[in-house]
């Protein structure tokens, strides 16, 4: 994040787009990525339908994978594409490397998912785009 000077910004001597452009990454990942991770949580408990879930969600709770080439939660204001995906499945067997029901895994993204992610759900019965008009309506 760029440095901006806080007596810039009181006396207006900067304009509100150029303070937003230097700050939306920062914005992006402390504010909006736990934000929308709050909502997922929250979506899976109240909204989502068993056959999203691939059942009842009971208990949905932050989780921490160690993993050194992945995170689980990323933040980007780019649409999600297959490399999303790949990345879950990668994480997903070292969690459940053996479960006979593998866990499905359900991608939110508050800018939407890239055609090739879209097609390649539409092609696994495991996965599941959330974006933000499904989140809000539900199911």
């Amino acid at each position: 994040m760029r440095y901006i000077p806080t007596s810039a910004l009181v006396r207006r001597l900067l304009r509100q787009a150029v303070v937003w452009a230097a700050t939306a990454d920062t914005v992006a990942a402390k504010i909006y990525g736990p934000h929308l991770e709050d909502l997922a949580r929250e979506w899976c408990l109240s909204h989502a339908s068993a056959a999203t879930l691939g059942g009842s969600a009971h208990d949905v709770l932050p989780a921490t994978v160690v993993c050194r080439e992945h995170r689980v939660v990323t933040s980007t204001r780019q649409p999600l594409g297959t490399a999303a995906v790949q990345r879950l499945d990668h994480l997903r067997d070292l969690v459940a490397p053996v479960a006979t029901d593998r866990p499905r895994l359900l991608l939110f993204s508050r800018v939407g998912f890239t055609a090739d992610a879209r097609h390649l759900a539409a092609d696994r019965d495991d996965i599941e785009l959330i974006d933000l008009d499904r989140l809000y309506r539900g199911a």
